[in-house]
């Protein structure tokens, strides 16, 4: 997968969101990532068949291929990331808050808390320094 990443990584780095139609350095970066894409399915594939029904490993590879068209939006999509780790550190705040004031005990609270987070959180998501 460190692969997979990193030939996304440069792919990205060829990428011009401006132009329509990419560079011959980016359509080269393409290509590998979607064939080391092919290869980690494939791989993926011929490891399930090799597994019972009831491995754990085959829940997982059953998961991969089941959700293979979800999980490679960002090949078609260079805008899309490639993952949502953002998304998960964003949240990590406001889930460790909740976690160490013993939740919110009513709707109400609910409500309040996370109109709060997201009012913290959506400067803070554009780059803008609020003071405290």
């Amino acid at each position: 997968m460190a692969a997979v990443y990193r030939l996304n990584e440069a792919r990205l780095d060829c990428h011009d969101p401006g132009m329509e139609r990419q560079g011959a350095a980016f359509d080269a970066a393409q290509d590998a990532l979607e064939a080391a894409l092919g290869d980690m399915f494939a791989r993926a594939g011929r490891e399930l068949a090799g597994l019972p029904d009831d491995a754990r490993e085959a829940k997982a590879l059953r998961s991969l291929a089941n959700h293979r068209e979800g999980l490679t939006v960002f090949v078609e999509r260079p805008r899309t990331p490639m993952d949502n780790n953002l998304a998960e550190r964003l949240l990590r705040g406001p889930v460790v808050g909740r976690r160490l004031s013993f939740g919110s005990d009513s709707e109400a609270g609910a409500k309040l808390a996370a109109l709060m987070y997201s009012t913290v959180a959506t400067p803070k998501l554009n780059r803008i320094d609020v003071p405290r």
